[in-house]
């Protein structure tokens, strides 16, 4: 006895427009709207602190105590940026992170 494939052809017809129609969906162009955009924060200024006649620049960090020789810092980025803005005379000052 020999069957006829029409059952299969027909079953591979649907599956073929299912897949078709779900093509459509993932494939579709979704251009950027201001709908999806969102607003970002503005980039953190630097906290200056004064030293000793120095003046340090700090980023990435924040100043937890200051004394006449030495300052204290709280990292909340792995690599904090400390600048001299204006140094003023040879004294030394300890960073402590």
């Amino acid at each position: 006895m020999v069957r006829s494939p029409r059952g299969l052809i027909l079953l591979l017809m649907v599956v073929s427009l299912l897949l078709v129609d779900l093509g459509r969906h993932f494939l579709a162009d979704r251009r950027i709207g201001r709908h999806s955009l969102i607003t970002l924060e503005s980039a953190v200024t630097p906290e200056t602190v004064a030293i000793d006649g120095h003046t340090f620049a700090v980023t990435g960090a924040s100043v937890r105590e200051v004394r006449s020789d030495r300052i204290s810092l709280r990292a909340w980025t792995p690599t904090p940026t400390i600048r001299v803005v204006e140094p003023e005379g040879g004294g030394e000052v300890t960073v402590e992170v």
